[in-house]
Order: C-alpha cells, then structure tokens, then sequence
C-alpha cells in the first residue's frame, strides 16, 4: 500500500487512480488494481514514445563512426608499410601510397570525427533542451545521406576522382549527398533547439 502510494504521486498515476482507490479494498483487489495501473502506464508510455529516438540515433552514428574509424587506422597502418615494402601494392593505381593515405585520411577526418560528433549532439541536445528529438526520421535519413556520401568520397579518392585539395579531395557527387545529410541534421537539431523548455536564467 505505501508502495503504491509513493507510486501514486507520479503525475501519470495521479491521474489514472484516485488515493482512495489505492488503499481500500482486499490485497487481491489492491494486486490487481495494481497490475491494471502498471498496465496502463506501460501503454502510455509506449504510445508516447516515438519509434526512432535520439537515443537510436545517436547510436547508429556512433557506430558508423567506429565503423570508419576502423577502417581509416587499417589504411594507415597498410599505408605505412609501403614505405618498408614499396613495391608491395604497387601493381594496382587505387593501392598506390598516394591514393591510399589520402582515403584513410578521409576516412577519419570525417567518417570517424564528425559523424562521432553528430552523434554526441544527438544524445545531449535533448536532454540539455528538455526535449525529444524533433523529427527523428529526418534526422536518420540525415545519417544515411551523411555516411553514404563519405563512404563514396573515400572511394571516389581511392579511384582517381580526387579533387585535388587537401583534406577536401572527395569527388563533388560525394559532397552533394554529405550537403543534404547535413542539412536533414540541421533541420532536426534546430527544431529541437527551438522547441527547449530549459531556458537559461
């Protein structure tokens, strides 16, 4: 019974059960009451919750970014080995030195720093905004339009389609899609911003 009332002046039992119900009655009725609340709040809280969350979000570009993180630190490694071993991958342009750190470095810069950064952001904007993410899908959509776009700019480098800047040599077809991934993020971020509840004093 004290349970239950500690339990009751939650702001969701409150308005499902009156005091009176909480304490009256048989232990098997006050079970059952009990059982049928809980019910009822899981049901709310389901049909509150969206299907994609900040928190999902943030974990697919945490995980994409350990995914480029892996394989941009792999190239470094088999980059720096051509300098023990020139002649090792040198029958193939798209392994050559020049191409390859060029990739890796691509890789890392981007896949790895700034999806891992996005990410970040997705998890602690909402909790510092006293929000939910506004707009989840778009913001996902955002995560696949980003990591696609970085993905073919690696490998648009590795295939000689640099475009001959340093740290921006991923082809323009990869940055137009890395652009609209960017700005699906933006839209949802600042949505969400603009939506706070927690205001500074």
């Amino acid at each position: 019974c004290r349970a239950l009332i500690r339990f009751r002046e939650s702001v969701t039992l409150r308005a499902i059960l009156p005091e009176s119900a909480v304490c009256d009655g048989s232990s098997d009725e006050r079970e059952g009451t009990g059982a049928r609340v809980t019910a009822e709040v899981s049901n709310q809280a389901s049909v509150s919750e969206p299907a994609i969350s900040s928190q999902t979000v943030a974990r697919h570009h945490l995980a994409a970014s350990l995914g480029f993180f892996i394989v941009g630190v792999v190239m470094l490694a088999v980059a720096s080995m051509q300098y023990v071993l020139p002649d090792a991958l040198s029958g193939w342009a798209p392994l050559s030195y020049g191409r390859w750190r060029p990739a890796a470095i691509h890789f890392l810069l981007y896949g790895w720093l700034t999806l891992g950064l996005i990410g970040a952001m997705y998890y602690a904007v909402p909790r510092l905004t006293g929000v939910k993410l506004t707009d989840p899908l778009v913001a996902r959509i955002g995560f696949i339009l980003m990591s696609v776009g970085y993905a073919l700019g690696g490998l648009g480098i590795l295939f000689g389609r640099s475009e001959g800047l340093r740290y921006l040599e991923a082809p323009a077809s990869a940055d137009i899609i890395v652009l609209l991934g960017m700005m699906a993020m933006s839209h949802s971020l600042a949505r969400t911003i603009t939506r706070r509840t927690k205001r500074e004093r």
